[in-house]
């Protein structure tokens, strides 16, 4: 398991969906498109820093169990 590789996908597919949502936007302006937005975009970047910490920490664990069976 090669965590950076990993976190730096998680931050790629992110930039993607930001993308993604820009263009969606472009069409998509009710109200419904804000809640969306406000709901399930703008909470990604403390997610996605969430998720990228408890992947350091896994690896951290990993390399423990691994040490401890040689």
């Amino acid at each position: 398991m090669n965590v950076a590789g990993s976190a730096s996908n998680l931050n790629e597919a992110y930039k993607e969906l930001l993308a993604a949502w820009d263009q969606t936007r472009d069409h998509w302006r009710d109200a419904k498109a804000a809640e969306f937005g406000e709901k399930y975009i703008e909470s990604l970047p403390v997610d996605i820093a969430k998720a990228i910490t408890a992947m350091g920490d896994i690896d951290k664990i990993l390399k423990k169990i691994r040490t401890a069976c040689e």
